[in-house]
């Protein structure tokens, strides 16, 4: 694949981690449920923001113990 001007690759994955941040953000603040917390969490782990994603996923977790998939996330 012949690229002329910038990574354009990385340019739209930066725009859809932003956009999806947005959009986890606002579910959360809507409705802080177990499947909205765990998508923020999993956007801020792509994101590298560690600390932040580890918060939501215990937050989640204290909402959903037995969920294995939340565990896996948080490590």
């Amino acid at each position: 694949k012949d690229v002329t001007r910038g990574n354009t690759d990385t340019e739209i994955n930066k725009i859809e981690l932003e956009l999806a941040r947005t959009l986890a953000l606002k579910a959360v603040s809507e409705n802080p449920n177990v499947p909205n917390l765990h998508a923020l969490g999993r956007v801020l782990l792509l994101e590298r923001k560690f600390d932040e994603a580890i918060t939501q996923l215990n937050k989640a977790i204290q909402l959903s113990a037995n969920n294995p998939k939340l565990h896996i996330d948080l490590g």
